[in-house]
Parts: structure tokens; C-alpha cells; sequence
């Protein structure tokens, strides 16, 4: 963001033509605003890791989810993407943060839809296996390949290298979700084919 802030502010000390102007302009806004996601980002992820306190309560998973997909249904409705849900009824309730396993799940869906085709779906599932409550988020779009499979959680990462640092978020939302669910002694599991799409399990 920075070399292209900085290139933008040389052009418009430059250029006398308004409208390329504007255009400089509107570069440097969208640049600086991702900016500011990186940072915000990266202090998050140094608050998890330096043992971040929970807020734990008494939680209803059902609900959180319900709420995710809210949240997710504008920018699943401008990339024309179904969010659905496949609740499992009578879940027992999880002693979790609201707030913060709300941010992890937003992030997983938030990505789910945003690698998902137009017209595309993408599942929530609640379910109960043995003792643990799962949450699984599954999408239609181009999967990860083997060798990305191991490294999508480390900051900064892409598996889709087609995706330039100026498109899509900043790279940190995977990492996040993860940091988020480990602090609540849970797990994140991902399974995916190529051109197929991939399930995202919360554990």
C-alpha cells in the first residue's frame, strides 16, 4: 500500500487534468484504507498471541450463526451468493466469547464468499460429534491445492496467487480465526479439491 500511496502522491504533484486527479485520489483512499486493515490486523493477531483474555459466557451456537449470516448477506448478495444454513436443533450451549468467536466465524464466511463463484453457495452446519460442537462452513469455489493446504493459516499468506495485494483483504483472517479458536481450546480442520471447493470444520 505504501509504494503505491507514495506513486499516486508523485502523480498528482504531476498532473493538472482534475479527472486523473480524482482517479490518484481515489487510489490513495482505497490504499490508505486497506492500510489501516493491515495494522488493525496485525495488533489483533499480537493480541491473541500475547494470551488475550475471553469474555466467556454461556452461548447459544445456533444463534451466533444466524447472526454471521446476517452480517455476511450484502457482500453475499452483491457477488449474487446463497448463504444457507443447515442447523442442527437443540445444540447444547459452549462456554465462548461471543464477540470474538463471532469475528472467527465472520472471517471464515466472509472468505467463503468471497472465492465463491457468482451464483455459488455457501453451507453453515451445526452438528454434535462425540463430545464436540462443529461448525463446518463449506463453499463452492476453486479449492487449495496440497501444497497450499499446510500454510493458508500463517499471516500474510495467498494461496490464490492470482489475487494481487490489492485485491481481497490483507491476508490476516485466517490467521485470526485461528488464534481465536485455539483460545477457546477448540480446533480449525480444513478439507478441500481443487475446483471443487473446500469445508472449513470448527471443532
Amino acid at each position: 500500500p505504501l509504494s503505491t500511496i507514495n506513486t499516486s502522491l508523485y502523480l498528482i504533484r504531476r498532473l493538472t487534468d482534475p479527472t486523473a486527479r480524482d482517479a490518484h485520489l481515489k487510489v490513495l483512499e482505497t490504499q490508505a484504507a486497506r492500510l489501516a486493515r493491515l495494522v488493525d490486523g496485525m495488533l489483533r493477531l499480537l493480541q491473541l498471541e500475547s494470551g488475550m483474555q475471553f469474555n466467556v459466557q454461556p452461548l447459544k451456537l445456533n444463534q451466533l450463526v444466524q447472526d454471521v449470516q446476517l452480517h455476511v448477506l450484502s457482500q453475499a448478495r452483491e457477488k449474487q451468493v446463497l448463504v444457507a444454513l443447515d442447523l442442527t436443533p437443540d445444540l447444547p450451549e459452549i462456554e465462548a466469547d461471543e464477540m470474538e468467536l463471532s469475528h472467527a466465524l465472520r472471517e471464515l464466511v466472509e472468505n467463503a464468499v468471497t472465492y465463491s463463484p457468482p451464483h455459488g453457495r455457501v453451507t453453515i452446519r451445526t452438528a454434535v460429534e462425540s463430545e464436540h460442537v462443529v461448525i463446518e462452513i463449506g463453499d463452492q469455489g476453486p479449492g487449495i491445492s496440497e501444497d497450499d493446504l499446510g500454510y493458508i493459516f500463517e499471516p500474510l499468506y495467498r494461496a490464490d496467487k492470482a489475487r494481487s495485494a490489492n485485491t481481497g483483504g490483507p491476508g490476516l483472517g485466517l490467521s485470526i480465526a485461528k488464534k481465536i479458536v485455539e483460545g477457546h481450546g477448540g480446533a480449525i480442520e480444513v478439507s478441500s479439491l481443487v475446483g471443487q471447493g473446500s469445508i472449513f470444520r470448527v471443532v
